[in-house]
């Protein structure tokens, strides 16, 4: 029973560490699976977001306008 508790508590921290670079349950899927590898693979992962170059905010790779300072991003 403790281990089940450890891989799903693995599993919510690769999660949050994902949600902050746009892969969240990716992250949730990976921590399970994988228990503490998995923490560290969503550690080294990229993600889908890149910083603003005006406002250096985070913002998906994707973006043509930033949504925190409104500038138009080229890619």
């Amino acid at each position: 029973m403790f281990w089940a508790f450890g891989w799903l508590g693995c599993g919510i921290i690769a999660a949050l560490i994902a949600s902050k670079k746009g892969e969240g349950c990716l992250g949730l899927i990976v921590g399970v699976l994988f228990g503490p590898l998995g923490i560290i693979i969503a550690i080294f992962s990229k993600g889908d977001r890149i910083s603003c170059p005006f406002c250096a905010e985070p913002i998906r790779n994707v973006a043509k306008v930033c949504p925190h300072c409104q500038r138009i991003v080229k890619q």
